[in-house]
């Protein structure tokens, strides 16, 4: 799969035609700030890029050929000289797999997904309905347009049995923490007609840090779950949920969930609980130093003292240690110095 942003300047020769409606297209916009419901004019520009790049890429193309294309459309918004548009940057990725082509396209905050015979050059047909989740009970089907993804990034990749994976991370303006869609296409015939969606919380890094990562017939996906008795920076990362899936035929199936900071995760809970009820001097003791309200944590450290014991210290306005066990019993605070 190849994914670029445009950036550098290089004509694209025997496109001319589709320069023209481009421009002509990029002039009935709607406006210059892209929004939830669709701009047909930005969809045509998508759609003309989208089948430019199908027509000039290939399975062994280069990333520099996908950028040649995506730069010859950069231009012909520049050309307009409208620096207050959203759509001035333009990105696309690009995947083959048996005899389609599916390509995503990027306009500024918005972007969209084409998929197309190699055989024919025609469009394929993709779903307007989807279900959100793997591996549970699948809940109503919901309208999607998953050529109107605003907010969204698009990058295809193929994926076992002419599937089609849809990475959809958000478009932030600033910051490190992001939400993010992957979408799945199952094949029918002529047609991709269901979706499914799954949703998740990272923050930026490395290609080998993604929130998704496919190695052979294994996916992982991978979110933050948000503390329920205080806050985190942007940056920091913790609750880590990883969902781990075999590929083949069909939808991906789960075969395991992974959670990271476990004892974290159960004082989170029991700090929760007691800032709504307290009953002991412990948690008497709690209430009164940290109060009812959500405070933002520093920093942390969890060091093990035992088989089943350990010591948490949460730094907020004020520092928290304290003593826990893990036992027969289930998770339980046994002691708390506050500094």
């Amino acid at each position: 799969m190849l994914a670029l942003i445009a950036s550098c300047v290089i004509t694209l020769g025997g496109a001319q035609g589709d320069l023209k409606q481009f421009r002509d297209a990029f002039a009935l916009r709607l406006g210059d700030a892209a929004t939830a419901k669709p701009d047909p004019a930005i969809q045509k520009c998508m759609a003309i890029i989208a089948n430019r790049i199908r027509k000039e890429t290939s399975p062994s193309s280069s990333p520099a050929k996908l950028e040649q294309v995506l730069n010859f459309y950069g231009r012909g918004v520049e050309a307009e000289q409208t620096l207050e548009t959203d759509y001035r940057s333009i990105g696309g990725g690009v995947s083959w797999g048996q005899g389609r082509v599916a390509v995503g396209v990027r306009m500024g905050a918005v972007s969209s997904l084409n998929v197309f015979s190699t055989v024919t050059g025609k469009p394929i047909t993709l779903p307007q309905t989807y279900r959100s989740g793997i591996g549970r009970s699948p809940g109503p089907n919901l309208s999607v347009n998953i050529e109107w993804l605003p907010r969204r990034d698009c990058n295809p990749s193929y994926l076992p049995g002419r599937m089609i994976m849809v990475d959809s991370a958000g478009i932030q303006d600033a910051g490190v923490r992001y939400a993010y869609d992957v979408w799945f296409l199952e094949p029918g015939k002529g047609e991709y007609p269901t979706a499914t969606k799954m949703s998740g919380v990272w923050t930026l890094g490395d290609e080998k840090d993604s929130h998704v990562q496919v190695d052979g017939l294994t996916l992982t996906l991978r979110s933050l779950d948000p503390p329920t008795a205080f806050t985190t920076d942007n940056v920091t990362r913790l609750f880590e949920t990883d969902s781990i899936y075999q590929l083949g035929a069909g939808n991906p199936t789960l075969v395991k969930t992974e959670t990271k900071d476990r004892d974290l995760r159960e004082l989170d809970s029991w700090m929760k609980r007691t800032m709504g009820r307290q009953t002991t001097d412990l948690e008497k003791q709690f209430v009164a130093a940290y109060g009812k309200k959500p405070q933002m944590l520093e920093e942390y450290k969890v060091t093990s003292t035992g088989l089943s014991r350990s010591t948490i210290e949460l730094k907020f306005e004020k520092t928290f240690a304290f003593q826990v066990t893990r036992g027969v019993n289930g998770f339980t605070v046994d002691s708390l110095v506050v500094q």
